[in-house]
């Protein structure tokens, strides 16, 4: 059995897929390092409320994971980021209800 040869279209096709695959992955990389170095030597949130809801919703989905919620500027709207840390991120200058509800929104969404 011999395999056909691809026409000039097929490659083209296949260099493209490997262009747009690449510029994703390198898309990718500069937003990941970018959300890392904006949130970096950021001092975890310590009110004792959102704390408190943190852990209890720790305790309902069963985490006993150390989770630390950071606060910055970088995400303008409550956000998860991480695969094997997952780290709770917060908008900046939020005031505590409003950060309390995106605890709450997280809880939610993992619990579903």
């Amino acid at each position: 059995m011999t395999l056909a040869q691809p026409g000039p279209l097929g490659a083209f096709v296949v260099w493209f897929w490997f262009a747009g695959a690449a510029g994703f992955a390198s898309w990718l990389l500069v937003q990941t390092l970018s959300t890392v170095l904006a949130f970096r030597g950021r001092r975890p949130v310590t009110e004792k409320a959102v704390l408190d809801l943190l852990e209890d919703c720790k305790g309902e989905l069963g985490i006993e994971t150390y989770l630390a919620i950071v606060e910055t500027a970088h995400t303008p709207a409550h956000a998860l980021f991480g695969w094997l840390r997952p780290r709770p991120l917060l908008p900046e200058g939020a005031p505590a209800e409003r950060r309390a509800e995106g605890v709450r929104k997280h809880h939610r969404r993992a619990s579903q």
